[in-house]
């Protein structure tokens, strides 16, 4: 950090300490520690102490933040105090899996919910809670043999597996065949011929209905 002053003569100066620079009008902080500084000017003398404090900054960041999917979001901190002119570092870190992150930009990539942490000099200092909006709607995706004609699915394997659009939310699975279930984020349906299979997010209010056939 630097300070400035007002002298209206010329004047010599004398330090004890080296902590400080003085040059002109300013005086610019070198390290730690305390300098005292003479300022002598004809028939004038006056001595200044000038310590010099190891200043840790602060960032000014929202508690939430909501997006659309595929919005982009770039973080803006404000470094306090505003004369803070030492190491700034900042690095974002994601719990979850549903954003991507270049550098101090978050990219919605699915609903859900998730936390960033960010971190200044390497050291934890907030974590902000990211909510992805989700789609009204449940979509389907089949990573197995399956063709959807309507509400109708056709699958020509023994086992069903797809995934929905939804991610970081439970959903209650109901079949009236067969059996249902879901591991990490995909829905199997096992032992079927002709099933009805209900797909429930109770805290989203969203329910679908489908016919399953196996072909």
């Amino acid at each position: 950090n630097q300070k400035e002053f007002d002298s209206y003569k010329d004047y010599s100066v004398t330090l004890e300490g080296d902590t400080v620079k003085v040059s002109n009008n300013t005086i610019l902080a070198n390290k730690l520690g305390t300098t005292l500084i003479t300022f002598t000017s004809q028939n004038q003398k006056q001595t200044v102490e000038v310590n010099v404090l190891s200043i840790s900054p602060t960032l000014k960041l929202p508690d939430e933040i909501t997006l659309s999917k595929n919005e982009t979001y770039e973080i803006s901190p404000k470094i306090s105090p505003i004369y803070y002119t030492g190491q700034a570092k900042i690095t974002l870190e994601e719990e979850g899996h549903i954003l991507t992150i270049t550098d101090l930009s978050i990219k919605a990539e699915q609903s859900g919910t998730s936390e960033i942490k960010v971190y200044l000099n390497e050291t934890l200092i907030k974590t902000i809670k990211i909510t992805v909006e989700y789609e009204d709607e449940i979509v389907l995706t089949f990573s197995s043999n399956a063709d959807m004609i309507g509400n109708t699915i056709y699958s020509k394997d023994d086992i069903l597996m797809f995934k929905t659009n939804i991610l970081n939310e439970e959903p209650k699975l109901y079949t009236t065949e067969g059996k249902i279930s879901k591991e990490l984020t995909t829905i199997i349906l096992k032992d079927f011929t002709n099933a009805t299979i209900t797909i429930t997010y109770s805290s989203l209010n969203l329910s679908v209905e489908f016919v399953v056939i196996k072909v």
